[in-house]
């Protein structure tokens, strides 16, 4: 398959799945969480999930067309005070400096991929797509954000499942389970759309890393999302998430930051 080259077509396609993945988990999270809110906000979407929660964001806000901060600052009053904006090269300048006048300053960063998918081996470790509730998916992915933890629940004891995994558990995500020795050791999503896949969410086991986990998720993704699909990610760079998606096949098209409140 051809390179992806980033332009206008390609942007505003990363842009438009990016709105439908947290408008599903505003869906989910409103079912599950009291208060939970998501509102389209001019090109964005706004959502709260609870204050300190992960996807309490503005996601897309003022691509390409000037925003309005008062109305981001409207939603969130009364709910929550720690929120992220996030955004891109495509962000309306004028905007963004509206928004470091309000006081907002930047905070993390996070690098978008995509390829349009070719050929993808089989995975050389095994991976299958289970149920949106199954045990094996919510108890590893929990015990994966857990493990390096100071004190991490032992294997034998039960674990709780953070309310982040049953809202992903209760949107319409393709989730998938890694194996080493027949034990369930990593997790990960994907988002399967009409204009594209989103590849999300991987997490391994302290005791199965380094161990080509993630690669084998992302290559059982990709052959399921299957040849001539575009399919996006999200990793910072340096890290070896990062190295794993390029190895994958995708093509780095450009970093979202996310601004915070002060």
């Amino acid at each position: 398959m051809p390179p992806i080259l980033l332009d206008d077509a390609v942007a505003d396609r990363v842009h438009a799945l990016g709105l439908d993945i947290l408008e599903e988990l505003a869906l989910a999270a409103a079912k599950l969480q009291p208060g939970a809110l998501g509102l389209r906000l001019g090109t964005g979407y706004a959502l709260f999930a609870g204050e300190g929660s992960p996807i309490t964001q503005l996601y897309g806000y003022a691509h390409r067309v000037p925003g309005d901060v008062a109305e981001v600052a409207a939603f969130y009053a009364n709910r929550c005070a720690s929120y992220e904006v996030s955004i891109t090269p495509y962000t309306d300048p004028g905007t963004v400096r509206a928004l470091l006048d309000a006081g907002f300053r930047p905070g993390p960063f996070e690098g978008e991929l995509a390829q349009w998918v070719g050929d993808v081996p089989e995975p050389e470790l095994r991976v299958d797509e289970v149920d949106g509730h199954d045990t094996a998916w919510l108890e590893t992915t929990m015990r994966a954000w857990t493990d390096d933890a100071a004190s991490p629940p032992p294997d034998d004891a039960p674990i709780a499942i953070d309310p982040l995994v049953h809202i992903i558990c209760a949107t319409p995500t393709r989730k998938y389970v890694a194996f080493v020795d027949g034990r369930p050791v990593a997790t990960s999503i994907m988002w399967d759309r009409r204009d594209g896949v989103v590849l999300a969410s991987g997490a391994s086991r302290a005791s199965a890393r380094n161990r080509g986990l993630q690669l084998a998720m992302l290559h059982k993704r990709l052959r399921d999302a299957g040849r001539g699909r575009f399919a996006i990610v999200g990793a910072m760079p340096g890290t070896t998430s990062y190295r794993n998606v390029m190895r994958a096949g995708f093509t780095p098209l450009y970093s979202t930051l996310g601004f915070k409140p002060s």
